[in-house]
């Protein structure tokens, strides 16, 4: 197990097992195509380590499992976190967060996504949400990224929510 802090005077750190970061294995935040072929210098380069920060913290706050990737089990989701370059889902985006490892689609056992939603309005501050930029609405599942919070010339603050 190794500890990081990802960036210099960020009060934030992830800590990496053998198989993955705490309470995820590589598996289920990559696509087989990535997971079968991973960079030489590891899978951890591939993501931003707010959205990875990010993961962690929504797994301590609500202390259920969350379930991103199921691949790997046999299961139909392969797309939820990081997505190779060029590869778009129904519905998905030239552009997606996902492609830059900034992004995370998930489901949290005995939660719809609506009721996460509607926790993080309650509780924009809260140390979970810190680095979440964006949310998306409407959708069964949980979206959210940690995108430069800045969109045709305007930036926000706090957390946008969209439709996508």
């Amino acid at each position: 197990m190794t500890i990081i802090k990802p960036f210099p005077g960020l009060e934030a750190e992830i800590e990496f097992t053998d198989t993955g970061i705490k309470y995820f294995r590589w598996e289920e935040l990559t696509p087989p195509e990535i997971f079968k072929a991973p960079p030489s210098t590891g899978f951890a380069i591939l993501f931003d380590p707010r959205m990875l920060v990010t993961l962690i913290r929504l797994r301590e706050r609500y202390g259920k499992s969350i379930t991103c990737n199921t691949w790997y089990k046999g299961g139909q989701f392969s797309l939820r976190v990081l997505r190779p370059l060029g590869k778009i889902p129904k519905g998905g985006s030239a552009f997606s967060q996902h492609f830059f490892g900034r992004a995370c689609d998930l489901d949290v056992a005995g939660m719809t996504a609506e009721e996460i939603r509607q926790d993080v309005k309650k509780n924009p501050k809260d140390k979970a949400f810190e680095f979440i930029t964006c949310i998306e609405d409407k959708v069964t599942w949980f979206h959210f990224d940690c995108r430069i919070p800045f969109h045709n010339g305007k930036a926000w603050d706090g957390i946008r929510f969209i439709n996508p």
